[in-house]
C-alpha cells in the first residue's frame, strides 16, 4: 500500500465523520512530501524521528502535534492493515515550558510612551500620536 493513498483515505475518512480536519491533514501531507510516496514497509523510524524534529532538530510544540496527528494515522493504517506495527518512538521527550507573559511596569510604559515622541522621522507614515495610541490599545 502506498503512502498518499492512505493518507487521502484517512483525510477522506475524518472529514466524513464531521471533522475539519484542516490542520492535520497538511501535517500528514508534509510528512508524505518529506517521504515520498513509498510502501509502508519502507518507512523507518529515522524517517518519522527526522520529521518530527523538523528543522529546529529538538522537541516543540509542533513535534507534539506531529507526533500526535502520525499516531492517529498509524492507528488507523494499522487498523486497515497497511502495517503491522506503529513506528513512532516510544519514549516522549518532556514539554516545552509553556509561555509566560511579561506584565509591563507603569515605568516600562512611561518609557515606550515616550519613544515616539523623542524618535520621530517626518518620513515615518504613523504619527506619534497614532504610535502611542497603538502601544496603549496594545
Amino acid at each position: 500500500m502506498k503512502l498518499a493513498f492512505a493518507i487521502e483515505e484517512y483525510i477522506r475518512y475524518k472529514q466524513a465523520l464531521g471533522n475539519c480536519y484542516m490542520t492535520p491533514a497538511r501535517s500528514l501531507k508534509a510528512f508524505l512530501r518529506q517521504t515520498g510516496n513509498v510502501d509502508f514497509d519502507e518507512i523507518s523510524e529515522h524517517v518519522v524521528n527526522a520529521f518530527l524534529l523538523g528543522h529546529s532538530g529538538r522537541a516543540t510544540s509542533v513535534w507534539f502535534h506531529r507526533y500526535y496527528v502520525l499516531g492517529s494515522f498509524f492507528r488507523f493504517a494499522i487498523g486497515r492493515g497497511y502495517m503491522q506495527r506503529r513506528i513512532l518512538p516510544s519514549s516522549i521527550p518532556e514539554k516545552p515550558p509553556r509561555f509566560v507573559p511579561y506584565i509591563y511596569s507603569t515605568e516600562d510604559m512611561r518609557r515606550l510612551l515616550g519613544v515616539p515622541d523623542s524618535h520621530y522621522s517626518p518620513t515615518f507614515p504613523l504619527s506619534p500620536d497614532t504610535m502611542r495610541t497603538l502601544l496603549l490599545v496594545l
